[in-house]
């Protein structure tokens, strides 16, 4: 089957999968938005299409329309406007280098255009506010001060479904304080419901409720924009893929594995949009991951292999950061998702990688260690990650890697046998993923804390903890195999056949080997009914 025949199967497999598609769509197909403008109709089409790009994440296609649209009138301020924000990728961190300058550049002709209204204007004033470092240093300065700008306009301008749309995306900024309410996401939904009823067509919309909703406590609100998302812009492979958010959130595994068969296929194609390699790369990290659960080790160690051949070059300006992470990534969870520590501690990444590279090969190495009680390699890890920082003062004040440092510490303590100790670090983290969520193909810190005591035959406290675990974080492979066996070490038979029922009801394509792991699974089952 050729890639082009492969991209219509899997969209195809995604309208089955949301029940309510009856045709298939137009390759060009990227949904629906109107921004506002004072420029000519013409000029406007180029606009609407622009950020119809911008709202699903493809950047350089985005900056092709507004660039096309200054082209053919370059007093239109709005042109210019979207050259800018098409340099700024808002769930991922605030612009630098030449995606900075560009952005600077771009605004400085958007202020000096003739063609700008007042709303217009400020538009262009608080996008500035991202691409001004020198007034506002801090990330998370100009993350804040520009959604604040964000919320002016879309206070000041209530019918502008556009303002109200970036107004919610605002909220989504990483760059943001810590939010474990869910205060700032479930704002957004609010706003996002709001124009979801008017423009029910709008990209942005659907993609960014799957976005605010990725969260173990919201997921269920997200589950309606997933099945849409991909029939509104089915010519987006980012568009094909998220919905996979959702569907993971959930343990929905097989919607996962199609969302991401259609979104792989999509960004592989020649004939496919939004060539960055970035949408393939991201793709095939949840379809791993599904894979994973699903018993289906040979397709995600296949997955590994494929994620290997892919360059650097291949991804679009700005994801250079994404690539050496993600492509650590493959071969590392693949390794402690299956159990093989001696596979994961002989991972080693290139010397030159970057700091979050090298992380999280030293945290896979601190837990594969701790897995196998090598407390050299351990402590070893431990020094490896605090090596990583340029001072000794930064290691506890950057939020995500001191939780994965937490992590790691935790397993260097419980090599060492001190499992109070090692649970004592790991539960703040698992209390705070409760809230928040974990990344979406992480491994969660509750379940991580449950297989220390599960190996310190704890079984009981180990139970516990693996239930609370598959409730923020359902339909694991592991967490639903070791529930089960602590449950039937506990004399729970009943509790113990819910955990391998549901278990070997998501492994229905499972290969030979995680065949032969389930086998007492399926004898406890096959004697309970005998």
């Amino acid at each position: 089957m050729n890639p082009l025949s492969r991209f219509a199967s899997a969209v195809l497999l995604m309208a089955f999968a949301a029940g309510t598609q009856n045709h298939m769509h137009m390759p060009e197909e990227i949904g629906h938005v109107n921004l506002p403008n004072s420029c000519s109709v013409a000029v406007g089409v180029s606009l609407n299409r622009g950020l119809s790009l911008y709202y699903s994440f493809s950047y350089e296609e985005a900056r092709k329309n507004f660039t096309q649209a200054a082209g053919s009138d370059s007093r239109c301020a709005m042109a210019h406007w979207g050259e800018a924000i098409s340099e700024y990728q808002p769930v991922e961190a605030l612009p630098e280098g030449a995606q900075l300058r560009s952005g600077q550049e771009a605004l400085a002709r958007a202020k000096n255009a003739d063609e700008q209204t007042p709303r217009e204007r400020a538009y262009i004033d608080a996008l500035a506010i991202v691409f001004d470092p020198a007034t506002l240093p801090k990330a998370q300065s100009r993350a804040e001060s520009y959604s604040a700008a964000m919320e002016r306009v879309y206070v000041q301008y209530p019918s502008d479904l556009v303002a109200a749309t970036l107004f919610a995306l605002s909220l989504l900024s990483p760059e943001l304080p810590d939010d474990p309410s869910l205060a700032r996401k479930r704002k957004a939904l609010e706003v996002l419901n709001q124009v979801l009823s008017k423009e029910p067509d709008n990209p942005g919309v659907t993609h960014f409720i799957i976005h605010a909703s990725d969260n173990p406590e919201m997921a269920s609100f997200g589950l309606e924009a997933a099945h849409r998302y991909a029939q509104i812009a089915p010519a987006s492979a980012h568009a094909l893929h998220m919905p996979s958010h959702i569907f993971a959130r959930l343990g929905l595994w097989q919607d996962d594995i199609r969302s991401n068969l259609a979104s792989e296929a999509a960004a592989a194609s020649q004939g496919a949009m939004h060539m960055g390699a970035q949408h393939r790369l991201h793709a095939m990290e949840f379809l791993q991951y599904a894979y994973l659960q699903t018993g289906q080790d040979d397709k995600a160690r296949e997955i590994a292999q494929q994620a290997a051949t892919i360059k650097a070059g291949d991804l679009e300006p700005g994801f250079e950061g994404y690539y050496g992470w993600v492509e650590a990534s493959f071969p590392i969870r693949l390794a402690l998702e299956t159990s093989d520590w001696s596979g994961a501690l002989r991972v080693q990444l290139p010397k030159d990688a970057g700091p979050y590279v090298r992380r999280v090969e030293s945290w896979s190495h601190a837990v594969a260690a701790g897995h196998v009680h090598d407390v050299r390699a351990a402590d070893q890890a431990v020094l490896d990650y605090e090596a990583t920082f340029t001072k000794p003062e930064l290691i506890e004040e950057e939020g995500h890697s001191s939780a994965q440092l937490a992590e790691t510490r935790a397993w260097a303590l419980f090599a060492k046998g001190d499992t109070a100790g090692a649970v004592s670090l790991l539960r703040p983290v698992a209390d705070h993923q409760d809230r928040v969520g974990k990344g979406e193909v992480e491994l969660p810190a509750r379940e991580m804390l449950a297989d220390m005591l599960r190996l310190s035959n704890q079984p009981d406290a180990a139970l516990t903890e693996y239930k609370i675990s598959l409730h923020t974080d359902p339909g694991r492979f592991n967490a639903l195999l070791h529930a089960g066996e602590v449950a039937q070490v506990l004399g729970r038979k009943q509790e113990a056949m819910g955990f391998y029922k549901l278990l070997l009801q998501n492994v229905s394509a499972a290969d030979t080997s995680t065949k032969q792991t389930l086998a007492p699974a399926r004898a406890f089952i096959n004697g309970q009914h005998s």
